[in-house]
């Protein structure tokens, strides 16, 4: 009974002593948690297409080399139609493909009907106020 009397009493030593213990005590916990990074919202290309239409199996391609090309600094979504038959609908498209280009607080920007190069939807956001940041090339 001794020995778990002085075991709890141990215990509630150490559980008070870290308890009180200002949180600034522990610099490696403060580091860790500010060395991660928040992700900032980016802008969002949506291309509403098929993947059986030419224009639109084009536009993949495009869409692609988005991803690679700004990794960090643009969403780009595809929504098949094909697959998703509320897609025409929900984003109020009539033809196909369409980009609807999104600032990061979701508010449409601008629409474009057909194939558009990636430059051009570079160019694009950079004339609507954002400036994509391409990925970062290694040494």
């Amino acid at each position: 009974m001794f020995r778990f009397l002085a075991l709890v009493s141990i215990l509630t030593s150490a559980t008070a002593a870290v308890a009180t213990a200002p949180l600034s005590a522990n610099p490696a916990s403060t580091q860790a948690k500010s060395a991660v990074p928040v992700p900032k919202p980016v802008p969002r290309l949506v291309d509403v297409g098929s993947s059986t239409c030419i224009p639109c199996r084009v536009m993949l391609g495009v869409l692609e080399e988005l991803r690679a090309g700004y990794p960090t600094s643009l969403k780009v979504e595809f929504v098949n139609m094909k697959d998703d038959s509320g897609a025409a609908e929900r984003f109020g498209v009539r033809t196909i493909p369409t980009q609807i280009f999104y600032a990061p607080d979701g508010k449409e920007l601008w629409r474009h009907v057909g194939v558009i190069r990636a430059g051009d939807i570079v160019a694009k956001f950079a004339e609507l106020g954002y400036r994509l940041e391409p990925a970062k090339k290694g040494p």
